[in-house]
């Protein structure tokens, strides 16, 4: 059973979030779709390199259990809960690192969380129970207040914070969660869509000031080599057929890196073995030869939240608040793109031709 085997340290941070864990919700997480999730590391991999501090495993599932929590709290509707647990049923091993490989769209993801939601006899015989039907919570892009585009502070994107700032890089406590959470609201958009803001500026200032230092982290250097790493490795072994692409969306983290470890061509091998014991990135102003060396960039992402300014009256921070305008602007200033390369050679095999020349160039 999920719940029951969770650490006290995640038990504590759930009931901040919800201080009820309702017993239906615990049937559609132990079902085999979302159990497969547990299985894939919220931190996109992080936790496989010794470039960042070693933290409590928090996978996948973890974090869609935590986003239904909050949607639960904040509207106390199944269906909408259902919507943000399943968010990420259909996500790949390593997550956004998948990403960086340019293959599938937001579209390919949602049909796979239809497919993975109407084809499971456990969650469809739960569903027929609770009278709610697949295509109410099968796209959870159709519920802004769960997830919406970049700047806005939807719910998916709130937990992503906390737990990135909580579990990986020790920017807030588990105090200042509770407090940030406890100032939180639903409150009606500038396009007249629910979304989550706070219920003064003070709150809302701090919580940017803390926070822009995750932002920074999700735009690094580190970070974004990281993910064209594991990309390229991933892609590699699809290239040579050790894998294939629906590997990623079937198998566990675990049983990938297995074939990786064990892979017959040995540069791919010793690329991740080098890889799991690096503990920096350097940076080189274009292609670094024999060495893996990419060019990266990532999209800039960070939150603008609304915050209560009267009665049934919400703005956005950056325009009613200096600080925040200050914080928001310098960070939109930085670079999110650049050369980087790791001190070990690895060309990975779908550049094998004429990989070095174009990056040259």
């Amino acid at each position: 059973m999920y719940y029951d085997d969770l650490s006290e340290t995640k038990k504590i941070y759930f009931h901040i979030l919800s201080e009820d864990f309702p017993n239906w919700l615990k049937e559609y997480i132990d079902t085999i779709p979302m159990w497969r999730i547990d299985s894939i590391s919220a931190d996109s991999g992080i936790t496989y390199t010794q470039i960042f501090p070693k933290h409590e495993w928090y996978s996948n599932l973890d974090h869609s259990v935590a986003t239904a929590l909050i949607t639960w709290h904040f509207t106390k509707n199944r269906s909408l809960t259902l919507s943000a647990l399943f968010h990420d049923i259909g996500n790949p091993v390593f997550k956004h690192c998948i990403d960086f490989m340019k293959q599938g769209n937001e579209q390919e993801i949602e049909n796979r969380i239809q497919n993975i939601i109407t084809s499971s006899e456990e969650i469809q015989k739960l569903l027929k129970r609770d009278q709610i039907k697949s295509e109410w919570i099968s796209f959870p892009k159709e519920y802004p207040l769960i997830k919406a585009e970049n700047p806005k502070l939807s719910i998916e994107r709130l937990e992503n914070i906390f737990h990135q700032c909580y579990f990986f890089y020790n920017i807030l406590t588990i105090e200042e969660i509770e407090k940030y959470y406890n100032q939180l609201e639903v409150q009606i958009n500038e396009r007249n869509k629910e979304e989550l803001g706070f219920k003064n500026i003070e709150t809302a200032e701090l919580f940017l000031q803390q926070t822009e230092k995750l932002w920074k982290i999700w735009i690094s250097d580190t970070v974004r080599c990281h993910m064209q790493f594991i990309a390229d490795i991933c892609h590699s072994m699809i290239y040579l057929k050790f894998i294939t692409k629906e590997d990623l969306y079937q198998l566990s983290e675990t049983e990938i890196i297995e074939k990786i470890k064990n892979c017959a061509q040995e540069d791919i091998k010793n690329a991740w073995k080098n890889y799991t014991k690096i503990n920096k990135w350097n940076k080189y102003e274009y292609f670094k030869p024999n060495k893996y060396s990419c060019y990266t960039s990532i999209q800039r992402k960070y939150v603008n939240p609304l915050v209560k300014q009267e009665e049934n009256h919400y703005r956005r921070i950056y325009n009613i608040s200096r600080k925040a305008f200050q914080l928001i602007d310098n960070y939109l200033k930085l670079p999110t793109a650049g050369y980087n390369y790791l001190d070990f050679n690895f060309v990975p095999y779908k550049e094998k031709t004429g990989f070095i020349l174009k990056n040259k160039t």
